[in-house]
C-alpha cells in the first residue's frame, strides 16, 4: 500500500471516529439545548473531539512534504490529491448550501434557527471536509480517475 493511500485510510478512520463522537455528543446534549449556557461542557467536548483530527492533519501534511522530498510520492499521487480536493470542494459546497436552504425553509416563519444549528454547521463542516477528502482520495486512487 502506498504512503498516500495509507494516509488516506488513517485519516478516514480517525475522522469517522470523530464524526461518531460528534453525533454521540450532540445526541447526549440534545440539539435543542446544545447552545444553552448550562451545556458549555458539551460544546467543549465537541471542540476537544476536533483536536486529534486537526493534529493528525498537520502531522500527515508534514509527513507528506518529507515524503515528497524523499521521492515516496510521485506525480500521480499529486494528481489524485488535486482531484480529491476538487471533489471535496464540490461535495462540501452542496452539503453546506443544502443545509442552509433547509434551515431557511424550516425556520423562515419563526424568529430564526436555533443557535445550536450554527455550532453543528461549523463543526460538521470541519469534520466533513477532512472525511470527504480522505474518502475522495481513496476513491480517486483506487479508481485511477486521476490518470484520465
Amino acid at each position: 500500500m502506498s504512503l498516500a493511500r495509507r494516509q488516506a485510510v488513517i485519516s478516514l478512520i480517525v475522522w469517522t471516529a470523530i464524526l461518531v463522537g460528534m453525533v454521540i455528543d450532540l445526541s447526549a446534549a440534545g440539539l435543542e439545548r446544545f447552545s444553552d449556557p448550562g451545556n458549555h461542557y458539551y460544546r467543549g467536548i465537541l471542540a476537544g473531539l476536533l483536536l486529534p483530527g486537526l493534529a493528525l492533519n498537520g502531522w500527515l501534511g508534514m509527513r507528506q512534504r518529507r515524503a515528497r522530498r524523499a521521492g515516496e510520492l510521485d506525480e500521480r499521487d499529486e494528481q489524485v490529491a488535486r482531484r480529491a480536493s476538487e471533489l471535496t470542494l464540490i461535495v462540501l459546497a452542496i452539503v453546506v448550501f443544502t443545509v442552509g436552504v433547509v434551515l431557511w425553509e424550516v425556520y423562515k416563519g419563526g424568529p430564526g434557527a436555533p443557535a445550536a444549528w450554527f455550532y453543528v454547521l461549523a463543526y460538521a463542516t470541519v469534520v466533513l471536509l477532512s472525511l470527504i477528502h480522505a474518502a475522495a482520495r481513496l476513491i480517486c486512487d483506487l479508481a485511477g480517475s486521476a490518470d484520465a
